[in-house]
């Protein structure tokens, strides 16, 4: 067996084409196939343009090692260097290219690099060096309709007729004013002008990368070609792509001078969408006897209801929407024929920081003792914290009265606590037997309405003469008084 030493990395692209040839041609996979010849033959037989090479094939293959290592500095030349190569092997395949079934042929084909090694988070694309090959995951938050843009701009002569083709995919070109063949006046000729399909994308990063207390960052993004229409809003993809600049939004050229102000976006050479891989779920005939049976139940929608968040007490309503939600319907049309669907859409919509938010000097029980909330929360901030926008957060692991879905108070594990900026107004709720603790306007009370049923209510909603929940008595663990 013999290695194949990498050689030095060409520059011009005709020898980077004839790597990557050799490359797509030889590269056998562990089972012995050449794996992009048969990727190619695929493409041919179903009329695709755009072949997928695995990163860590180009690196694993000694011949295109250094290729692939260059491809994070100079991706353009390399892009093209290995489209030109995969034209060149599908034109010595496909025989008649005079044969309808193979048209395609005659545009672009386009090799597209997936899997790097690193991927790289949204909100520091602003720290990488323009023009380098990236891959970044993210959510798709925008995306625009599909336009075509002119790749060839044909110029016609008004005197000669001659026809000139400028190639406006290399970048910006210089335009003739005249015409080479006759001096003549040159005017723009849009029906033999080359159109390729263009469409504009907004790439968000996922909520599970954000650093705790920020805001999600965000990079616009280009699609080209077959890439078009591949995603729409909510998908969660990786792409790979090459940092460039645009001129920022109201920002103008001012007479020879250039812009001043530039945004980057990506300019994407591969993405996808990863397929979501679903549990398969076995019924067995016991869980089918179960499932029928509760089918019949006169009481299901209230046992459906009632499984929604057991621990949260109330909001039937918004339980039973979650209900439908996840249940659908069938669809109905009126007599008037207007029609209105099955399926139920639910927009939830509360305040920000719905925890229970109280002053630094209220008291709180934690193992079985009785501590000023603002001590616990220094002790806990000691050993470790994550910023927040308006404070910090510790992990904790410690034990505090809870009341349990049927409204008993137990000791329940606590998993952290947060240290803010208070807000401006802060209310202090008093009861008659000169209990007090002062608290946000939407810290909730759990109180009784009017038919004397339980129910939560916002601070800033209770009224003088209102009942409020509190804890009757009780002794500590250590029979020791609450701090004064």
């Amino acid at each position: 067996m013999s290695l194949v030493s990498s050689p030095s990395i060409p520059t011009d692209i005709k020898s980077l084409k004839a790597i990557y040839k050799r490359f797509l041609e030889e590269y056998k996979d562990k089972s012995g196939e050449a794996k992009y010849r048969r990727a190619i033959d695929e493409m041919i037989a179903n009329g695709r343009r755009s072949l997928i090479i695995d990163y860590h094939d180009l690196f694993g293959y000694p011949l295109t090692r250094e290729l692939a290592r260059d491809l994070h500095f100079n991706p353009e030349k390399h892009i093209e260097a290995a489209s030109q190569a995969i034209k060149e092997i599908v034109l010595t395949l496909v025989g008649d290219l005079d044969s309808p079934e193979v048209t395609f042929v005659k545009y672009p084909f386009h090799a597209r690099f997936d899997n790097l090694p690193e991927t790289t988070s949204i909100r520091e694309l602003h720290s990488q060096v323009l023009n380098r090959f990236v891959q970044i995951k993210g959510i798709i938050i925008r995306v625009s309709e599909i336009f075509a843009r002119i790749s060839k701009a044909a110029y016609r002569c008004k005197s000669c007729d001659e026809m000139i083709l400028i190639d406006l995919m290399k970048g910006e070109q210089d335009i003739p004013k005249v015409c080479p063949n006759c001096g003549g006046r040159l005017l723009f000729d849009e029906g033999n002008s080359e159109y390729i399909n263009w469409q504009h994308i907004r790439i968000q990063e996922l909520p599970e990368d954000l650093p705790p207390g920020a805001m999600p960052k965000h990079i616009e993004a280009e699609l080209w070609d077959d890439l078009v229409d591949k995603v729409k809003p909510g998908d969660q993809i990786i792409a790979t792509g090459v940092i460039k600049l645009q001129p920022a939004s109201g920002s103008r050229r001012i007479s020879t001078r250039p812009v001043l102000i530039y945004k980057r976006y990506l300019d994407l050479n591969n993405i996808k969408v990863p397929s979501k891989v679903y549990e398969k779920v076995d019924i067995s005939p016991e869980d089918e006897k179960i499932i029928l049976n509760l089918a019949k139940d006169p009481n299901i929608e209230e046992k459906l209801l009632n499984s929604i968040a057991p621990a949260i007490y109330g909001w039937r309503h918004i339980k039973k929407a979650i209900v439908l939600a996840l249940f659908g319907g069938n669809p109905l049309v009126l007599p008037d024929g207007t029609k209105i669907r099955g399926e139920l859409h639910l927009l939830l919509v509360g305040d920000p920081g719905v925890a229970k938010c109280v002053s630094g000097d209220t008291l709180v029980f934690v193992d079985g003792e009785f501590c000023r909330i603002a001590d616990l929360a220094e002790e806990l901030l000691k050993k470790g914290n994550k910023r927040l926008e308006d404070g910090y957060a510790a992990e904790g692991d410690f034990k505090v009265l809870s009341m349990t879905k049927d409204m008993k108070i137990e000791e329940k594990k606590c998993a952290g606590i947060a240290k803010r900026k208070a807000p401006s107004t802060l209310l202090e709720i008093k009861t008659e037997r000169g209990l007090s603790i002062k608290v946000t306007p939407t810290h909730p009370f759990l109180t009784i309405d009017k038919n004397g049923r339980p129910q939560y209510v916002k601070a800033e909603d209770l009224l003088m003469g209102s009942y409020v929940a509190t804890l009757g008595l009780f002794e500590t663990r250590h029979n020791r008084d609450p701090p004064k």
